[in-house]
């Protein structure tokens, strides 16, 4: 028995459905690595590994990879953050939109990694 006096459907009410939080996985998914794509070519020009041409190759590469590797990496995150916190009081919403942004963030991190390795 629950002491916090709510009924229990005060804990299955979720703020958007699997389908909305992967639609929103997507969406924000698609925009990061988008901003990804347009910031690769800078970055590169100013660390200066291969320059401008170097970053444009990348991020085509990179836009490249958003119906392969993007969209399906996003909407598993968002099927599976709903999955596990659909009955509990966490912000979905707000969850599957960090969750993405650090997935996005990783994918930078790896790519960065690999510039700064290869001569």
């Amino acid at each position: 028995m629950s002491d916090d006096h709510k009924d229990f459907d005060s804990f299955t009410v979720s703020p958007c459905s699997r389908g909305e939080a992967v639609e929103m996985a997507i969406q924000t998914g698609v925009i990061a690595h988008l901003v990804i794509c347009l910031l690769a070519p800078f970055g590169l020009a100013a660390y200066g590994a291969g320059g401008l041409w170097a970053g444009f190759g990348i991020s085509c590469m990179l836009a490249a990879a958003i119906p392969f590797v993007l969209v399906p990496a996003t909407a598993a995150i968002g099927f599976f953050t709903h999955l596990a916190f659909h009955r509990t009081q966490v912000p979905i919403p707000t969850l599957v939109r960090v969750l993405v942004i650090l997935f996005e963030a990783s994918l930078l991190g790896w790519a960065v990694l690999i510039a700064m390795t290869v001569p």
